[in-house]
């Protein structure tokens, strides 16, 4: 469906509400069933939706807006649904926003991004009187039924897309051809380890799709009161949606305050560290950048309609864009880990092959250490309770290995379970 052309008299009519969009939108889903980690970034997606390509930043020669690729990642019932959800929600107090279904081919892609036509008449403003564009947003509970096998060509569109460039399509079959000059899309979309590690080849993380993801892993699982009732919050939420109508009302240019230039060009010139160590991250570290100044983007919006990115904003950017980074690893982890079973057997080979060389107890932070890179770290604590409930490991000292913790023997595989 083509919308219909917006008239605005003025970028950001009347006074905001919440001081900071994100606390707001958290503070509203506050005690439904999903992480907190994935509560802020379909927030964050939220506000790049609504941004379109209407609010914009130059650096590095070409011009950057705040659309995102992200990716809720987390084993089923972990709450990735309910944050999208919420997402939904969000968008759908904004009208003139094209959303695309869940499943869709690459040519349908494009068909919903062709007919996904924008047009803003800002007639005080001699230089953007008019502006067109294409912008279309994705929230997809699944990302495999979004994407439902990988397609090469599939991804090279979606680099395309994600960059914002012009997109040009003929093929035979097609009576006109597609001419895209200014396309804009952003990407919500939850997904499981399991899917990614079965769906993506080994080569998919060398290549451009995967590069401009933003890879965000919970395994933390909320739990609420069934039978508690909800409160009213009314009033926060008719707060939460005029901000964000007058966040979608926004047009131009943002510039970055002196101080932000000077922090971000010195982390920038230091190889942006920290930086998150993985062998799958290595193609996505040279796009980290680009990533951290589309959310430095949705930071200022978030706080005021100044179109200046300050200081305040580059600290909350770069605090959201370090923790996501933290829990990337643990996709790979994720992807990694079979069973339960497979993880033990494996550790106890591990103890028992050091324990038979020293034949003295072994600390739990080598155990620890030794899980740690093969499985998601929520999870280490509860195998080694297995392991010595099950009695594969037994206790030899409490409190007395590397910084006051356990030490461990292995149990003859005969007297296990005896």
């Amino acid at each position: 469906m083509v919308s219909s052309p917006s008239t605005e008299t003025t970028p950001d009519a009347g006074l905001r509400k919440l001081p900071f969009w994100i606390d707001g939108f958290l503070a509203l889903t506050d005690g439904i069933q999903s992480p907190l980690l994935f509560r802020k970034w379909a927030a964050i997606a939220t506000i790049a939706a609504a941004l379109e390509r209407k609010v914009y930043v130059r650096a590095f020669k070409r011009i950057l807006y705040p659309n995102l690729y992200i990716l809720l990642t987390g084993g089923p019932g972990v709450g990735k649904t309910e944050s999208l959800r919420e997402v939904h929600r969000m968008w759908d107090q904004l009208p003139d926003i094209h959303t695309a279904p869940s499943s869709v081919s690459r040519a349908s892609l494009i068909d919903e991004l062709n007919s996904a036509s924008r047009t803003v008449f800002r007639p005080f403003d001699q230089q953007a009187a008019i502006t067109k564009f294409n912008s279309l947003q994705v929230a997809a509970t699944e990302f495999g039924t979004f994407l439902t096998q990988y397609e090469t060509e599939f991804m090279s569109t979606l680099n395309d897309l994600y960059d914002c460039v012009r997109y040009k399509e003929r093929k035979r079959h097609m009576k006109e051809p597609i001419d895209l000059p200014n396309p804009q899309l952003t990407i919500i979309a939850g997904t499981t380890p399991a899917w990614l590690g079965g769906t993506l080849p080994e080569t998919a993380w060398a290549e451009g799709f995967s590069s401009r993801l933003m890879l965000i892993y919970s395994g933390e699982r909320v739990k609420v009161d069934p039978w508690a009732l909800a409160s009213d919050k009314s009033e926060e939420e008719s707060a939460l949606y005029s901000d964000l109508k007058q966040i979608h009302s926004m047009f131009g240019q943002m510039m970055f305050e002196p101080e932000v230039e000077t922090a971000f060009r010195a982390w920038y010139m230091d190889d942006c560290r920290p930086v998150p160590e993985h062998p799958r991250l290595e193609h996505y570290l040279p796009r980290r950048h680009i990533h951290f100044m589309k959310i430095c983007m949705v930071m200022s919006v978030c706080r005021a309609p100044d179109y200046v990115i300050r200081l305040e904003d580059y600290q909350r950017a770069m605090d959201f864009f370090l923790e996501a980074e933290a829990t990337m690893p643990e996709v790979f982890k994720a992807m990694r880990y079979n069973s339960d079973s497979n993880v033990i057997d494996e550790a106890y080979n591990f103890v028992y092959t050091l324990y038979v060389k020293d034949r003295k107890p072994i600390s739990e932070h080598r155990i620890i250490r030794f899980l740690s890179e093969r499985m998601p770290s929520h999870q280490i604590q509860k195998v080694l309770e297995v392991m010595v409930q099950s009695g594969v490991l037994k206790v030899a000292g409490v409190g007395t290995g590397f910084g006051g913790r356990n030490s461990y023997e292995p149990v003859s595989r005969n007297l296990q379970g005896g």
